[in-house]
């Protein structure tokens, strides 16, 4: 498969042992036990792998810094992470919902005008003052 770069989520000791990056879980195997004996839970590694998923090579990594302090993910029990995860979520969430009332919006004004070749009457600015004036009211509804 190649080179995986990421932060070690679990790991178990049951089928020789395995670490879970990224939501998969790779197998340890022999020629490198004795190095992912080192490596716990959230830690930044690189490995290598071939065959169905197995590590040939395992390396710890460590994270960026700025201002002299490790920057990368942060875990649940570091301070301000819930807030920062729930502010992304709603950002997310308004970015999505925003696309979804576009997409919807441009549906209708191409139906409303009898498809494309009425389009093509209108300027390309009136068909979008359209388009973002039905948007804007869907997303009204939406968020009401």
């Amino acid at each position: 498969m190649g080179r995986i770069e990421g932060v070690v989520e679990a790991r178990t000791e049951k089928e020789g042992g395995k670490l879970k990056i990224a939501g998969i879980w790779y197998d340890i195997t022999d020629t490198v036990r004795m190095y992912a004996e080192k490596i716990v839970v959230g830690d930044r590694v690189a490995i290598n792998t071939v065959r169905d998923k197995a590590i040939t090579f395992i390396e710890k990594i460590e994270a960026p810094k700025q201002n002299g302090q490790p920057q990368g993910v942060k875990h649940e029990d570091a301070p301000g992470y819930w807030e920062q995860k729930f502010q992304f979520d709603i950002e997310n969430s308004k970015r999505i919902s925003r696309q979804a009332c576009l997409n919807t919006a441009t549906k209708i004004v191409e139906l409303g005008m009898g498809g494309v070749q009425s389009a093509d009457q209108m300027t390309t600015d009136a068909v979008e003052k359209k388009v973002i004036s039905v948007a804007e009211r869907l997303e009204t509804w939406v968020r009401r």
